[in-house]
């Protein structure tokens, strides 16, 4: 990550000792909340968004389905399997050729010794106990330390690299990325806006998924 990156993020809000809220029930308790009264398609993946005569979305079993406005919330690696009619403009051709998520592996451990001071920062990642009622450890690694712990079959993981939907964990920008098309992420293309963490000013945090939702949705809304 280049220092300007990282310095704009602290700027913007993002706590220098990591995670500082957590959801009872995990963050999909809140999607589960908020998608409860809409009608959400699990498992209709869009292959292409076409804006000839209104925009309309193309699915993978061939679907078409129409559309007034679009709010596209999904990371980099995953929009690159999307085709855009017309084609997006080219600071955001450029981030999909660029842009580079960071290697995660998160995993679950049984509870060892109980006097151990916790969060602890190992050569293996970070170590912290996600709720004090459960005798439960988590372990979060990432980069080189990710790349050991996929290796390791005795780990309950979950990595986010191998994830269909996600293919990485947050966006990481390197020199010159956040002048160049990163700032820029949040521009509508013709019908379609676009949010995220990645189109807010705190990328990598789910505040700035929220901020980008909310931004988003005041643009279609002002579009009428």
């Amino acid at each position: 990550m280049s220092f300007l990156a990282y310095a704009a993020k602290i700027a913007a809000g993002a706590a220098r000792t990591g995670l500082t809220l957590r959801l009872e029930g995990g963050a999909s308790a809140l999607v589960d909340a908020l998608a409860a009264e809409l009608d959400v398609r699990l498992g209709a993946k869009v292959v292409g968004i076409e804006e000839a005569g209104g925009p309309r979305l193309r699915l993978g079993d061939a679907e078409s389905i129409p559309a007034a406005r679009v709010i596209l919330a999904v990371p980099l690696t995953v929009q690159r399997d999307i085709r855009f009619e017309p084609p997006p403009p080219p600071h955001r051709r450029l981030a999909l050729r660029q842009a580079r998520y960071g290697e995660v592996v998160k995993a679950a451990l049984a509870e060892g010794d109980g006097d151990r001071e916790l969060p602890e920062l190992t050569a293996d990642g970070l170590l912290y106990r996600p709720d004090p009622r459960l005798a439960l450890l988590v372990l979060f690694a990432g980069a080189g330390a990710a790349r050991r712990a996929r290796k390791r079959q005795s780990l309950a993981a979950v990595d986010w690299t191998a994830e269909p939907f996600s293919r990485g964990s947050y966006l990481i920008f390197g020199p010159g990325d956040l002048t160049t098309w990163g700032r820029r992420l949040a521009e509508p293309h013709e019908r379609v806006h676009f949010a995220g963490s990645e189109a807010s000013d705190l990328p990598s945090y789910a505040e700035g998924a929220v901020r980008a939702g909310e931004r988003a949705a005041d643009e279609v809304l002002a579009a009428g």
